[in-house]
């Protein structure tokens, strides 16, 4: 597995000129950025974040979520049924997603921000991951985190997803997931329990991804 890991920090970049989606998302992936990582500033409070990861450390006493306690390929195992905090945000298209309207399904959750090389890299695998199972059986969704909302459409009109992109322009659930790196990505199960979580970009349609997650999930694979 490779693993594309970043610090969260990081600041707006603007006038970045419009190209063609396909040449646009070309030049993106091909960046050498892309591959390193990096620290960079941004418009969520790094108060916040400095604050949420000392509470986090204190409470826990290593760098674990929420007393994962054992690691397979890179994932932090949940051990105990913990469900995780509530979720309900809008995505680029106006719908309203709430994470508990998708029990009976397991949901692929991914925390990312449109200034985070690692972030926009994973981005083409988790839309093929999405296709390697039933959409009745397994979901992406990504929530973006504290950037505007048109900021991610001028993003999105050169960046195809494939899967919801929701909304969070005010950080609001960087306390409640206690993220403190990007692109922070979570699996929850049918019965809306966590099951695993990763930190830092993947590339999610590699083989061995997805038989790990076939097997620990119980997938079932797209018709």
């Amino acid at each position: 597995m490779k693993f594309l890991g970043m610090i969260l920090s990081f600041s707006l970049i603007t006038g970045t000129s419009l190209l063609h989606a396909d040449d646009k998302q070309a030049e993106i992936l091909n960046d050498p950025q892309v591959d390193t990582v990096i620290t960079f500033t941004a418009s969520v409070s790094t108060e916040t974040l400095t604050q949420s990861s000392a509470e986090t450390a204190a409470r826990q006493g290593d760098d674990s979520i929420w007393g994962a306690t054992d690691y397979k390929h890179g994932f932090q195992i949940f051990p105990d049924k913990q469900l995780p905090p509530a979720l309900k945000l809008t995505d680029t298209e106006g719908k309203a997603h709430d994470l508990q309207d998708y029990r009976g399904k397991v949901v692929l959750l991914n925390f990312w921000g449109i200034h985070c090389p690692p972030c926009i890299k994973e981005i083409p695998s988790l839309e093929n991951l999405q296709k390697k199972f039933s959409p009745d059986d397994f979901v992406v969704l990504s929530a973006n985190v504290g950037e505007g909302e048109e900021e991610v459409m001028m993003f999105l009109d050169n960046f195809t997803t494939g899967y919801p992109v929701m909304l969070d322009p005010n950080g609001s659930t960087l306390n409640d997931w206690k993220l403190q790196a990007f692109p922070a990505t979570f699996i929850i199960d049918r019965d809306g329990y966590l099951r695993l979580s990763y930190s830092g970009g993947l590339e999610w349609d590699q083989q061995g991804v997805v038989d790990f997650l076939a097997a620990e999930m119980q997938l079932q694979a797209a018709n």
